[in-house]
C-alpha cells in the first residue's frame, strides 16, 4: 500500500480487493491470536516477531470521516459492525448507517474489518496506539542506566506523523523523580556525553563555548503531562497537518548561538531569516 502514490486510491483499492493480498494480510493480523502452538504462546507472554500488537482495543481513531467515530477504539467500532450485521438495532446517523451498509456488511472477523476500514477511509483515516514504554518505572530505570545513551531518538525520521519531540523533556522530567542530583545526571547525559560519542563540538557550557542554551521551568515540567500534549497543526511547508507536541511553559527560552529562537510559547521572529547556528560536524 505504501508503495503506491499518495493520491492514487485508486490503486489501493485494487491492492486491498486482491484475494491474495486479502488472505496474507489476514493470515499476518490473526497471527496467534487463535489455537494453540508458538505463536500463540509468544503473543501471550508478548514475545511476538511483529512490533504492533494488532489489539484493536488499543488503537484509538483519532481522525475519521465519520465525526463519530473519532475518539472510540477499532474494538468500539467493530461491536458496533457486528451488532449491526446481527440485524440488531443501533443508535446512530443515517451516515453511519449508511458506511455500515456499504462498506461493512461482509464483516466476518477482525481481519476483515481492519481491510474494509481501509477501503471505507483509505488516507482520511488516522489512529493512534501504544507501541512501546508504557510503564514508566521501567521507562525511567532504563534511561538511569549508565549504559544507555538518552540524548537521541529519531523523531526527525517521522517529521509528520509520529510527535517524538518532547523525549529529551520527558527524560529530565522522569528524572527529577529522584531529585536534584539524578536531574544533574539527566543534563549531563543529555548534552556533554552524546557530545562526546558522536565527536560533536558542543554540550558544554565552558568559556568559548557556542551560546546553544534551553531554559526549562522545574515546576512547569513537574506538571507536564506528556501523554497529552500532541497536537495537529497545518504546516504551509508540508501542505498539510503535522503531528507536534505542545509543551508551552516548560521551555520559556531556547538559545541558539546566543540568538533567541523559542519564547515561552513562540518562536522568535529572526528565526528562519537570521542565521544562528551551524551544521555540526561530527568527527568519528
Amino acid at each position: 500500500l505504501n508503495e503506491t502514490e499518495l493520491e492514487d486510491r485508486e490503486s489501493r483499492l485494487k491492492i486491498l480487493n486482491d484475494p491474495a493480498y486479502i488472505a496474507s494480510f489476514k493470515a499476518m493480523w490473526m497471527s496467534g491470536k487463535t489455537g494453540f502452538g508458538l505463536k500463540r504462546l509468544k503473543r501471550l507472554v508478548r514475545l511476538e516477531d511483529y512490533a504492533f500488537n494488532r489489539t484493536l482495543a488499543d488503537m484509538t481513531i483519532d481522525v475519521c470521516p465519520l465525526r463519530e467515530w473519532q475518539g472510540h477504539t477499532f474494538a468500539d467500532v467493530f461491536a458496533r459492525v457486528n451488532a449491526a450485521n446481527a440485524g440488531k438495532p443501533l443508535e446512530g446517523s443515517d451516515a453511519e448507517r449508511a458506511l455500515l451498509k456499504d462498506h461493512f456488511s461482509g464483516v466476518k472477523d477482525e481481519g476483515d474489518f481492519v481491510l474494509a476500514m481501509l477501503r471505507a477511509f483509505d488516507r482520511d483515516l488516522s489512529w493512534y496506539t501504544v507501541s512501546a514504554n508504557r510503564n514508566e518505572r521501567v521507562v525511567r530505570n532504563l534511561l538511569m542506566d549508565r549504559q544507555l545513551l538518552p540524548g537521541f531518538n529519531d523523531s526527525g525520521a517521522h517529521l509528520t506523523n509520529m510527535a517524538f519531540y518532547d523525549g529529551n523533556l520527558r527524560a529530565l522530567k522522569l528524572a527529577s523523580d529522584g531529585g536534584d542530583i539524578d536531574v544533574a545526571y539527566m543534563v549531563r547525559r543529555l548534552t556533554r556525553d552524546p557530545a562526546r560519542v558522536f565527536g560533536v563540538k558542543g554540550g558544554g557550557i565552558e568559556v568559548g563555548d557556542q551560546a546553544d542554551l534551553i531554559l526549562v521551568d522545574p515546576s512547569a515540567l513537574r506538571r507536564m503531562d506528556h501523554n497529552n500534549t500532541v497536537q495537529r497543526q497545518y504546516r504551509e511547508a508540508f501542505q498539510h497537518e503535522q503531528l507536534v507536541n505542545r509543551t508551552d511553559g516548560v521551555v520559556p527560552l531556547v538559545m541558539i548561538a546566543g540568538h533567541p529562537a523559542w519564547h515561552g510559547t513562540s518562536f522568535d521572529n529572526a528565526l528562519g531569516q537570521k542565521k544562528m547556528g551551524t551544521v555540526l560536524d561530527t568527527t568519528f
